[in-house]
């Protein structure tokens, strides 16, 4: 079960990086997984 989960996890992503990869607002960086990040600014707030 916890294969085809991951299975169609990385189908869909797959599907989506050429949409998320046109978006300028995206980073994609990869290494031995692949991490999505928002390269817009995000406030911080004190703890």
């Amino acid at each position: 079960m916890t294969a085809r989960i991951y299975a169609d996890q990385v189908r869909l992503l797959v599907r989506a990086i050429p949409a998320i990869a046109h978006e300028e607002i995206f980073a994609l960086k990869g290494g031995t997984a692949i991490n999505l990040f928002v390269r817009k600014p995000l406030k911080r707030f004190p703890a």
